[in-house]
């Protein structure tokens, strides 16, 4: 049976595991990296450099990041 033990403060969408929640929470947000070379938005810069060497591999990695 699933237990749904930890509640997001902000929606009321529930998890079985902290970790869950965590990233949901993350994800949640407006995005923070993006791509220097495209509209490619992120919430991970990781997420972010993965796309440069696939879509854009004759470019240096260079992430922008907001605030």
């Amino acid at each position: 049976m699933y237990m749904t033990r930890f509640i997001c403060g902000n929606c009321k969408l529930g998890f079985g595991r902290q970790y869950d929640m965590q990233r949901h929470k993350c994800n949640a947000q407006p995005p923070r990296y993006g791509c220097t070379y495209c509209h490619k938005r992120d919430n991970s810069s990781s997420n972010i450099k993965r796309h440069i060497r696939r879509w854009h591999p004759d470019y240096p990695i260079k992430v922008d990041r907001f605030f």
